[in-house]
C-alpha cells in the first residue's frame, strides 16, 4: 500500500465521493467480523488516526468507551481490506475509489464528523429508549435531578443515562427499577474524595465528585453502580426480608454436586479450585511439579487463618513465599483487578491484596462483605459494560462467576 496523498484539485467532488463510499460501506458492514457496528465510521477512524491524529491522543482517550478501540494505523486497515475484499467490497476494483476519497478529506473534518454521528447515535438511542420507556425514563430523571445532584453536568447525566439504557440484561432492568429503593444521599464535592458507600439506614449511596463519576479510577462511574449494587443487593428480599441476600442465597454446583453459597463458592475459587490457573492450589502444586517442597493445605490453612508464617515449617515457609511471589507475578496492581485484589484479600486478612481494596479491619468488621463486594464489583461492570474486568473475573472467580449470575436473575 503506497502513502496517502492529498489531491486538492479533486476537493469539490469529495461529497459525491463520499456517499459513494457510505453506500459501500453500509452495505458490507455485517459481514466484516473485526467492525462490529458501522465499517465507514471504523474505516476512516483507523485509517487516520495514527497517521493524523497523534497530536491529540488524549482526546480520543477521553472518547474510548463512546466510540470503541480507536487507535489502529492506516496499514493495518489496509491489511484487513487486503485480507477480506471479496466481502467487503465484492470486488477489489473499489479499493482505489475508497483510497481516493480518504486522501481528499481533511482529517480534523473527519474526526468531528465522527464524534457528531456517535454523539447523534446516542441521543436518539436515550430518546427512543425513554418514549418506549416512560416509567424508567422518570426513575433514572427523578434519581440524578435530586437537590445533591446538582453538581452533574449535562455530560454526567447523558453517559449515565447510556450506560443504563445500554447495559444487558437482566442488568440493565435490575438498575432502572432498583432506584425507586434508594436515593443519592449526598455527593462530597471535594476533588481529592474518592469512594462511596451505600449506608441502609439513610436509605441510599454517598458519593464523591468526580471521582465517583467521570473521573472514576476503576472506569467512569463505577463507583456510582457498585454502590448502587450493594442497595439492590440489601432491597430486593431474594432470600432476606431484610438484609443483604448475597449472604444466604444459594445456587447449585455441578462441579461441587451441591447448592452453595457465594461465599463457599469464593472459598472454593481462591484456594481449591484447579479450574482456576490463580488458585492458591493450582499455584501451590504447578510449583510442586517443578521441585518445591512442603505442604498445599497448611499454605492455605496460614492464609485462611492469618497465621503468622514464620510459624510455618521451613519446607511450608518456603512453599507461601513462592506462592505469594508467583500469586504477584501474574495478578495486576490496576484498578481493572479491583475484585480480585479486594476479595482475594478479603479471604486471606489481606495476604494476597495486589493494590486496590479495603483494609483488614473492614473484613473482620463483617465477614459477609466479601460476597456484597464481588456482587457489587460484577454489577458494577456489567452496567458499565467492562469487558476486560469481566473477563478477569471469570478468570479468578470461575465458580463464583456463575453464582453471581444465578443471583442477578434471581433479582430480576
Amino acid at each position: 500500500m503506497s502513502e496517502f496523498s492529498v489531491n486538492l484539485a479533486g476537493m469539490q467532488r469529495t461529497m459525491d465521493e463520499y456517499e459513494r463510499l457510505a453506500v459501500l460501506l453500509r452495505k458490507s458492514a455485517s459481514e466484516v467480523l473485526a467492525v462490529k457496528r458501522d465499517l465507514n465510521f471504523h474505516l476512516l477512524q483507523r485509517l487516520l488516526v495514527n497517521q493524523y491524529l497523534s497530536g491529540i491522543a488524549d482526546d480520543l482517550t477521553a472518547q474510548r468507551d463512546a466510540l470503541g478501540r480507536m487507535v489502529t494505523t492506516g496499514r493495518q486497515i489496509a491489511e484487513l481490506y487486503r485480507q477480506t475484499e471479496e466481502d467487503l467490497l465484492d470486488s477489489a476494483s473499489h479499493l482505489p475509489d475508497i483510497l481516493q476519497i480518504l486522501n481528499l478529506l481533511n482529517p480534523l473534518e473527519v474526526l468531528k464528523w465522527i464524534r457528531e454521528k456517535h454523539r447523534r447515535e446516542a441521543e436518539e438511542l436515550i430518546r427512543n429508549y425513554e418514549q418506549a420507556n416512560p416509567e424508567d425514563a422518570r426513575r433514572l430523571n427523578e434519581f440524578l435531578s435530586s437537590e445533591v445532584a446538582q453538581c452533574l453536568t449535562e455530560e454526567d447525566i447523558f453517559r449515565i443515562k447510556y450506560m443504563a439504557y445500554t447495559a444487558k440484561e437482566p442488568y440493565r432492568s435490575i438498575y432502572l427499577r432498583s432506584l425507586s429503593q434508594y436515593t443519592i444521599v449526598s455527593i462530597n464535592q471535594d476533588v481529592n474524595a474518592d469512594g462511596g458507600n451505600y449506608n441502609p439506614a439513610q436509605g441510599g449511596i454517598n458519593l464523591s465528585y468526580p471521582n465517583s463519576f467521570g473521573k472514576d479510577p476503576r472506569g467512569d462511574y463505577n463507583t456510582l453502580f457498585h454502590e448502587g449494587g450493594h442497595a439492590i443487593d440489601d432491597c430486593s428480599n431474594v432470600t432476606e426480608e431484610d438484609g443483604y441476600d448475597t449472604g444466604s442465597f444459594t445456587a447449585y454446583s455441578e462441579k461441587l454436586g451441591k447448592d452453595i453459597t457465594l461465599r463457599e463458592a469464593i472459598q472454593y475459587d481462591v484456594y481449591y479450585n484447579r479450574d482456576n490457573p490463580n488458585s492458591i492450589t493450582s499455584i501451590a502444586e504447578a510449583l510442586k511439579q517443578d521441585g518445591a517442597d512442603g505442604s498445599t493445605d497448611a499454605v492455605i490453612r496460614a492464609l485462611q487463618n492469618g497465621t503468622d508464617p514464620k510459624t510455618l515449617s521451613n519446607d511450608d515457609l518456603a512453599l507461601y513465599r513462592d506462592v505469594l511471589n508467583q500469586y504477584r507475578r501474574v495478578t495486576d496492581t490496576s484498578a481493572t483487578y479491583m475484585a480480585v485484589s479486594d476479595v482475594y484479600g478479603s479471604v486471606s486478612h489481606n495476604a494476597l491484596r495486589t493494590g486496590w481494596g479495603h483494609g483488614n479491619d473492614y473484613w473482620v468488621e463483617d465477614p459477609t462483605r466479601t460476597e456484597k463486594e464481588l456482587w457489587a464489583e460484577f454489577f458494577a461492570n456489567n452496567m458499565t459494560g467492562d469487558e476486560k474486568a469481566l473477563a478477569i473475573m471469570r478468570e479468578y472467580y470461575p465458580e463464583s462467576y456463575k453464582v453471581l449470575e444465578e443471583y442477578a436473575y434471581a433479582v430480576y
